[in-house]
């Protein structure tokens, strides 16, 4: 398989993949990520959202993601800065870093919406 085939295999692989919208609640992201989700749906997405509450800190943030990892292995994420900024601080942790699950689920969290890492 040549390297195009091979690239054309991977993006099939990715839009099959759910997409997960993960921020913590402010007013711009909810005034229009449920308009982008539904559009993204109309496009014959499945669109799953994780929002945390306003106030939610990072540590609860990470510690949600690092809960849910295996679940987040099989989808492509949409993080905002928040979120986006605990997936870096896992992959940079040296005790997690090392499991190679973080850094694929990290080369295919590479749709970002309205920001994001």
């Amino acid at each position: 398989m040549t390297m195009e085939q091979n690239e054309g295999v991977e993006q099939k692989e990715k839009e099959q993949l759910p997409i997960l919208v993960m921020y913590r609640d402010n007013d711009l992201y909810r005034e229009f990520m449920p308009e982008i989700a539904k559009n993204l749906q109309a496009w014959g997405r499945k669109v799953e959202t994780q929002i945390f509450p306003q106030g939610t800190s990072k540590e609860e943030i990470k510690e949600w993601i690092e809960l849910n990892w295996n679940n987040l292995q099989n989808m492509l994420l949409t993080p905002d800065g928040t979120v986006s900024w605990e997936i870096d601080s896992i992959l940079n942790d040296k005790t997690i870093g090392t499991d190679d699950s973080y850094k694929e689920i990290l080369s295919r969290s590479n749709i970002h919406i309205l920001g994001g890492g």
